[in-house]
């Protein structure tokens, strides 16, 4: 639903704006709890849990649609890109959680938006 609701902005580049956006909703929270859908996907794959599939799909969709606002998915191009805006951005959680402190998150997403437009 995140995803289809970036998806209504006018270009790339305003969806790629939405898709970090949305990341910075509730900071104080991220930081205070770090990912809850990297935790599930970490434990389920812990556990070799049949749902460690499903949790993985969610990443790779995600992956893939990040992919798509860089050009054809199929260009390594495209998808280099998009892994690296995602890596960052789960990073960025994973630092504020570790640190406690939401500023990091807030400022690691703003330059991921700079980053964003310097690459479209």
């Amino acid at each position: 639903a995140r995803l289809a609701a970036c998806a209504e902005a006018d270009t790339p580049l305003a969806q790629l704006r939405v898709f970090v956006g949305w990341r910075s909703e509730r900071l104080e929270t991220q930081a205070r709890h770090g990912s809850l859908a990297a935790a599930l996907a970490q434990e389920l794959a812990r556990e070799e849990s049949a749902l460690a599939g499903d949790a993985r799909a969610l990443f790779d969709r995600e992956r893939s649609w990040l992919a798509e606002r860089f050009g054809d998915p199929a260009e390594g191009r495209a998808l280099g890109l998009a892994e690296e805006l995602h890596c960052a951005v789960l990073g960025a959680q994973l630092a504020a959680h570790a640190s406690g402190a939401p500023a990091l998150l807030r400022r690691r997403l703003q330059h991921l938006d700079a980053w964003a437009a310097a690459r479209l």
